[in-house]
């Protein structure tokens, strides 16, 4: 009998000085997974628009992970709107 565990969720940090956990950061987030797609939820950021800012090292970090898309929301006129884009 095997068993394996596939992770589904976990928490992202981006920092300028960030190397490793435990280093200050200045964006956070819920990631959560489902097949080749992660969704960020929950952001707190003291920079604006961090997860946009750094798309490029998302992108790096979540391609050898055979993540294909990426999706978050935000709230617009107390309506919630999804964004997905593609990891190319």
């Amino acid at each position: 009998m095997g068993a394996h565990i596939e992770w589904l969720s976990g928490v992202m940090r981006i920092g300028r000085d960030f190397r490793v956990y435990g280093d200050p950061y200045e964006f956070l987030c819920g990631v959560v997974r489902s097949g080749d797609t992660v969704s960020f939820i929950g952001a707190s950021s003291q920079a604006v628009a961090g997860l946009v800012r750094e798309r490029e090292i998302i992108r790096a970090i979540l391609r050898p992970l055979g993540v294909k898309r990426v999706r978050w929301s935000r709230m617009r006129g107390g309506l919630e709107v999804w964004r997905e884009y593609s990891i190319k």
